[in-house]
């Protein structure tokens, strides 16, 4: 499963890339609107011919120092994916990091 890069952001440091691995699979940084880039990202998580299918789960997260916080999770039989944004404050960076995991 190969995730594509969404309009609005780009690679900030990707991870490995074996089928499933546990751990990072990449860091993006948003220059579009934060909640459009991470709904394309969670749209891609949890398809349902992609490994992670669905049910997904989104988290609703207090702020951390006062930066709102989205993570949702995508499971599928045999893997499961994660995404957590942090939206910067004014001159901050906002970004995404996705995760996977396989569960055998």
């Amino acid at each position: 499963h190969r995730m594509t890069l969404v309009e609005g952001s780009r690679l900030v440091v990707s991870g490995a890339e074996s089928k499933c691995t546990a751990g990072m699979k990449a860091v993006v940084h948003v220059d579009g609107d934060p909640d459009e880039v991470f709904d394309a990202y969670a749209d891609q998580l949890t398809a349902r011919v992609g490994p992670y299918g669905e049910p997904a789960d989104e988290t609703t997260r207090p702020d951390v120092l006062g930066r709102r916080i989205r993570t949702l999770i995508g499971v599928g039989d045999s893997s499961f994916a994660t995404a957590t944004m942090v939206v910067g404050h004014e001159g901050e960076p906002t970004r995404i990091l996705i995760q996977e995991k396989c569960n055998d």
